[in-house]
């Protein structure tokens, strides 16, 4: 399973999957499947979220997962989501 990592904030739940940096964003009381992936039209809550979870995991010293092949760490949501 690819590596990933979600943040809640209210009525939004963001996911973020650190191989390809792409992120899905759904509305839990109006979309409570996940079937909808608002992270496209709703680009100002995705970075927002993005933001708050990076510095989150940096003040924490969490490391993002590192490339198998390359050795490199991966971005962080908050790099990836501008």
């Amino acid at each position: 399973m690819e590596p990933y990592i979600v943040i809640r904030k209210g009525d939004w739940k963001l996911i973020y999957w650190y191989i390809d940096g792409k992120s899905e964003l759904y509305n839990i009381p109006a979309d409570i499947s996940e079937k909808n992936n608002l992270a496209e039209n709703q680009h100002e809550i995705t970075k927002k979220l993005a933001g708050e979870l990076g510095k989150y995991l940096k003040s924490v010293g969490a490391k993002p997962p590192i490339d198998k092949k390359s050795k490199i760490p991966l971005a962080y949501p908050d790099e990836i989501l501008k």
